[in-house]
């Protein structure tokens, strides 16, 4: 830990282990409940989670699955807009 009580992670993917839980905050931005990889959970908005929207994705989809709607998908048009990184980046 940082004098200013920031966090370091090393040897981890993302701080982001998993999103628990999704409110409305009163400015109406969507607030998730997200586990952090040293086990701690943070109410974070969704402005602040732009790198992990993979983790977001995940849950609204298993979130839509508990309803018995189906996950939305990527319109096949804009498929071939995904790829994969050509770098990858070690820090």
């Amino acid at each position: 830990m940082f004098p200013d009580d920031d966090l370091a992670y090393t040897n981890v993917e993302s701080a982001v282990s998993k999103i628990l839980d999704k409110r409305k905050r009163t400015d109406g931005e969507p607030e998730y409940l997200v586990l952090h990889a040293d086990g701690n959970e943070y109410s974070t908005p969704r402005s602040r989670l732009v790198e992990n929207t993979s983790f977001i994705t995940q849950y609204e989809n298993s979130e839509r699955v508990n309803k018995g709607l189906p996950p939305l998908r990527r319109s096949p048009r804009l498929a071939e807009l995904d790829t994969e990184p050509t770098e990858v980046f070690e820090f």
